[in-house]
């Protein structure tokens, strides 16, 4: 029997910081103590072609808008306004859909929440845009929530980057490491700077995987002592 529900644990860092290889460790580690963490957005990606996702996406982002009501309404205005034509309408999708995980009660394991979401949103913007989009969350949205920050340094994520073959963000089509540098300094800036306004754990994962903090921040969840 699962032991909580209604949990999300929420990775959020640069572009190939192990976001999704640290979700799998705490996924398998808080399953040994019969607490069960689902993964919808690998799932979905696993399970699914590029047109069925797409479908999925829209059709959650549509429950999502009616979940939160006018609360979302605030929020919406303001990535479309930061962004244009097809960019716009992925980014809507996306963070409506993302959104629609912290209604529902049941366990979920994001490498990809709400803070990631935003943070795209507000690529090539200024911070002051994406504090914005923050202040525009519906409240509550972070009441039961484990923000787990995957910090790396620059130069080492650079290297994934480049050296990964499937990557899916937008950073991954920049070849020239110098821009690509630039782009992901910018966005450690901006990670940086909604830190401050949010409680997280910090995972330091320049080097190997740090399982002994991993395994301490389990036990911690576990333990019910949610907050960093």
């Amino acid at each position: 029997m699962n032991k909580k529900k209604g949990y999300i644990i929420e990775l959020f860092g640069l572009p190939g910081s192990g976001k999704s290889t640290i979700s799998k460790i705490i996924k398998e580690e808080l399953r040994k103590e019969n607490i069960v963490f689902i993964e919808p957005k690998r799932k979905l990606d696993k399970e699914y072609n590029c047109l069925s996702r797409y479908i999925f996406k829209i059709y959650y982002t549509i429950i999502s808008i009616l979940l939160y009501n006018v609360k979302i309404i605030p929020l919406i205005f303001e990535v479309i306004k930061l962004n244009h034509g097809k960019i716009m309408i992925k980014q809507l999708i996306n963070v409506c859909y993302t959104l629609y995980f912290y209604k529902i009660k049941d366990n979920f394991i994001l490498d990809e929440g709400i803070v990631q979401a935003l943070v795209s949103a507000s690529y090539s913007k200024k911070i002051d845009d994406l504090n914005l989009l923050f202040s525009k969350l519906p409240s509550n949205v972070f009441e039961k929530v484990i923000l787990i920050y995957i910090n790396i340094d620059v130069s080492i994520c650079c290297e994934r980057v480049l050296n990964r073959k499937d990557g899916k963000s937008r950073v991954d089509r920049i070849k020239n490491k110098k821009v690509l540098n630039f782009q992901l300094s910018c966005q450690k800036e901006f990670f940086n700077n909604i830190k401050n306004n949010l409680k997280y754990y910090e995972i330091d994962n320049s080097n190997d995987i740090p399982i002994k903090r991993l395994y301490s921040i389990c036990n911690q969840i576990i333990n019910n002592d949610l907050i960093p």
